[in-house]
């Protein structure tokens, strides 16, 4: 499906489960995933292969510069506390792959 989806943690560890006889984070194209809490939680702890979401000048959420998009089936985006999706509909934004984020 393209477009945006909030999926739960377990859909996530589901999602890097599917390869058959190795795990989906070994396939660099399948799976972008992105940290988007504050760096010392980053730096405390994250996800294997996730990549820390730098911040603009004014506070927005910024492409990690090596993401390689136009490679990427999949790209996963969490934190530690969104319970929603606001202004990202299906209808508004049209994407080549599709964007989730995972929530707690």
């Amino acid at each position: 499906m393209e477009g945006f989806q909030l999926i739960e943690p377990n859909e996530l560890y589901n999602m890097l489960q599917r390869g058959t006889g190795f795990s989906s984070l070994s396939d660099t194209n399948f799976l972008l995933l992105v940290d988007a809490r504050k760096k010392h939680e980053y730096n405390e702890s994250h996800v294997v292969t996730a990549k820390k979401a730098p911040k603009s000048d004014n506070g927005l959420f910024m492409i990690p510069y090596d993401a390689e998009l136009e490679c990427k089936q999949n790209i996963v985006v969490y934190d530690s506390n969104t319970s929603e999706l606001i202004g990202a509909s299906k209808e508004h934004i049209s994407l080549p792959f599709s964007v989730k984020f995972a929530i707690n």
